[in-house]
C-alpha cells in the first residue's frame, strides 16, 4: 500500500512523504486518534517507505523485494508487538529489547511497529523508556494508540506525536464512492460513521445479503480453476478492509457448518458434503487467510492459496487424502 491510497489526513501525509524523501528519519513515531481512524494502516505504510528499496518521492514502490517480503509479512527487518489478552507485559518489552540490537539484515533500518502503546502496563512502559533513551541509529519504533488514552509522559515525550482527526462526511463519501459505493448510500454511511474510515468499511460490510456473503462459498466450489481464478482477479480490486470482513463471514458459516456436524445436524446449505476433517482444515484455512489480510499479504495470493485449499479438500487431495466432496 502507499501513501497515496490513504484516506485523508493530507496534511500529515505531505509531512511523511517530505519526511522519507529527504531521508530525515527521527527514532520514533506515534499516530494518535480514534479507533477506525487508519492508525494501523498509516503505520504500516511507514515502515513499508522505511524499508523500501526503491522508494521515489517518498512512496514506497510497492514491487521490490522489501515491499513484497512486508507484504507478505516476512520482511526480516519488521518486528512487531501486539497486546496478549489486552496487555502489553514487561516480558514482551524485554524480548522487545533484546531484538533492538540486532543489525538490520537486508534493509538500512530496523522497524518496530508497536500496537495499541496505550495498553503497556506501567511496568512494561519503564522498561521501554530505557530503549526510547538510547535507541541504536539503524532502529526506528512505529506506534500506535487511541487518543486521549494515559500513557506515560516520560514515553511520550521520546515520540514525535502524528494526531488524526475524522473526516469531514463529504470527504469520506467521496473516498467511499471512488470504491465503488453508490452515491446515496456512501453519504449515508460517512455520516453514520462519524467521519472513521475504518468504521464506514465495517458499516458497509455488515450490510452484505446472505447471498453476497455465499457468493464467496458458491466461488470456492466451483470444480473449474479457471473460472475459480478469474473469480478471484475481479474480487482482488475490491477494497482489502472490505475483502476481509467477507472471508470472517465466511469463516462463521464454516464454524457453523462444523459445529452442526459435531452435533449431527443440519449444516449450512453448500458445504454438506464435506466431513468433519476437511470441514475443520477449511475453517483453519480461512482464519490464516483472514490473518494475512490483516498483516498487508498480497490479496489475490492469499485468495488463490485459500481457493486451492477448497479445491484439494474437494478433489480428496487434502492431508490424509480423505474425499471431501463425493
Amino acid at each position: 500500500m502507499r501513501f497515496s491510497a490513504f484516506i485523508g489526513q493530507e496534511g500529515l501525509l505531505a509531512d511523511l512523504r517530505k519526511m522519507v524523501r529527504e531521508g530525515r528519519i527521527g527514532h520514533a513515531y506515534l499516530f494518535l486518534g480514534p479507533e477506525g481512524i487508519g492508525r494501523r494502516t498509516l503505520a504500516t505504510i511507514l515502515a513499508q517507505a522505511l524499508l523500501c528499496e526503491e522508494v521515489k518521492e517518498g512512496e514506497p514502490c510497492d514491487a521490490c523485494r522489501s515491499c513484497r517480503l512486508l507484504q507478505a509479512g516476512t520482511h526480516p527487518d519488521l518486528v512487531c508487538l501486539s497486546a496478549e489478552a489486552g496487555t502489553l507485559r514487561i516480558e514482551q518489552i524485554r524480548s522487545l529489547r533484546s531484538q533492538v540490537a540486532y543489525k538490520p539484515l537486508l534493509a538500512k533500518k530496523r522497524v518496530f511497529l508497536l500496537a495499541e502503546l496505550e495498553k503497556m502496563t506501567e511496568a512494561a512502559a519503564n522498561s521501554f523508556l530505557l530503549t526510547l533513551e538510547e535507541p541504536p541509529r539503524n532502529v526506528v519504533f512505529i506506534g500506535w494508540a487511541l487518543a486521549g488514552a494515559y500513557l506515560l509522559p516520560t514515553v511520550l515525550s521520546r515520540f514525535q506525536i502524528f494526531t488524526m482527526q475524522p473526516l469531514s462526511a463529504g470527504t469520506l463519501a467521496e473516498a467511499l464512492m471512488a470504491r465503488g459505493v453508490e452515491a446515496e448510500r456512501a453519504t449515508a454511511v460517512a455520516v453514520e460513521a462519524e467521519g472513521l474510515p475504518g468504521k464506514a468499511f465495517a458499516l458497509l460490510a455488515a450490510e452484505y445479503k446472505e447471498d453476497e456473503e455465499r457468493s464467496w462459498l458458491r466461488l470456492f466450489l466451483t470444480d473449474d480453476l479457471l473460472a475459480v481464478f478469474q473469480g478471484i482477479d475481479n474480487f482482488s480490486r475490491g477494497d482489502r478492509e472490505i475483502l476481509r470482513e467477507r472471508l470472517c463471514q465466511l469463516e462463521k458459516l464454516l464454524g457453523q457448518s462444523l459445529i452442526a456436524r459435531v452435533r449431527g445436524q443440519e449444516g449450512p446449505v453448500g458445504l454438506e458434503g464435506f466431513d468433519e476433517v476437511s470441514l475443520r482444515r477449511l475453517h483453519k484455512a480461512v482464519a490464516t487467510a483472514v490473518d494475512y489480510l490483516r498483516a498487508n499479504a498480497n490479496v489475490r495470493l492469499v485468495l488463490e492459496t485459500l481457493a486451492l485449499a477448497f479445491y484439494h479438500e474437494r478433489k480428496g487431495l487434502g492431508r490424509g487424502g480423505r474425499k471431501g466432496v463425493d
